[in-house]
């Protein structure tokens, strides 16, 4: 779950700094198993945020698979995947390859997406004429090959930045190295997972909410540096791991609060005095 938002956030992110909202342009996730499926319920969330129904929300999202593009009442794809499922008359005009499948370069050239993320452990997935079909329908794109270990992810950061001439903004499952003067961003559990659970704990939480889980999200993504400028990391670095989880526990501990679910605050100031409290220094 948490994996999924931290990937949701760098999304988020990265739409704000191109100044470009997230219901812009549509997002194609290339793997729809249980990773896959959990990162578009959660920018499914974020698009209602932004006024979408939920249906409407969904639309937005395109679903592929090892069966290709995921079709309404498709055989053999999990009922996470075909909530995405598209109608046979969207895609009437797709060509399909010689298994009969809707392969993911046709669904980039009709679809036209503004993000691009890999979960399917498919090394090279993210191919060259991919990357060139993804910028031929927008000037920015957002490209997430997210598998790992880093020999399963789907491109390079160095090949899908050389391939759109550094327009894309990248981050990975896995860490890269810097390209040129790029940071890469890793899409890792640690910038969520230990300030989300921290202020669990803090606060006596009696469950871990939605609400927690997007007010963490948010606060994460507006840590990014780049919300604030495109050129920039589209995730923190690993040394601002401490200030981002501080950041992230105070919303989710507030978040806690305004659903009734702290246990040990009832307002604002109590949840961050429970969080100080809790707080562990290393001073000798």
């Amino acid at each position: 779950m948490l994996f999924r938002s931290v990937a949701a956030a760098a999304v988020l992110a990265g739409c704000r700094g191109l100044g470009r909202p997230l219901t812009a342009a549509p997002i194609v996730i290339f793997g729809a198993g249980s990773a896959g499926c959990g990162i578009a319920d959660r920018l499914v969330r974020l698009l209602q945020r932004e006024g979408l129904s939920e249906a409407e929300a969904r639309q937005r999202i395109w679903a592929i698979d090892r069966h290709g593009l995921v079709l309404e009442g498709q055989a053999g794809v999990s009922e996470a995947a075909l909530v995405h499922g598209r109608r046979a008359a969207e895609v009437a005009g797709f060509i399909r390859d010689a298994d009969g499948i809707i392969p993911l370069l046709e669904v980039v050239r009709q679809v036209r997406p503004g993000v691009l993320i890999g979960t399917s452990t498919v090394a090279g997935a993210f191919s060259r004429p991919v990357i060139e079909a993804l910028l031929a329908g927008i000037d920015r794109p957002l490209v997430l090959p997210l598998s790992n270990p880093t020999a399963l992810a789907e491109a390079t950061p160095a090949d899908v930045l050389a391939w759109s001439d550094g327009r894309a903004l990248v981050a990975t499952g896995s860490p890269f190295p810097p390209v040129g003067d790029r940071l890469i961003g890793q899409c890792n559990n640690c910038f969520l997972f230990p300030g989300l659970g921290f202020a669990a704990v803090a606060v006596g939480a009696r469950a871990i909410s939605d609400g927690m889980i997007d007010a963490a999200l948010e606060a994460l993504a507006a840590r990014i540096p780049a919300a604030a400028d495109p050129e920039a990391s589209l995730m923190p670095a690993l040394t601002e791991v401490q200030v981002v989880s501080a950041a992230v526990a105070e919303a989710a501990a507030l978040a806690a609060v305004a659903e009734g679910l702290a246990t040990r605050a009832t307002d604002a100031a109590g949840a961050r005095r429970c969080l100080d409290a809790a707080r562990w220094r290393p001073r000798y």
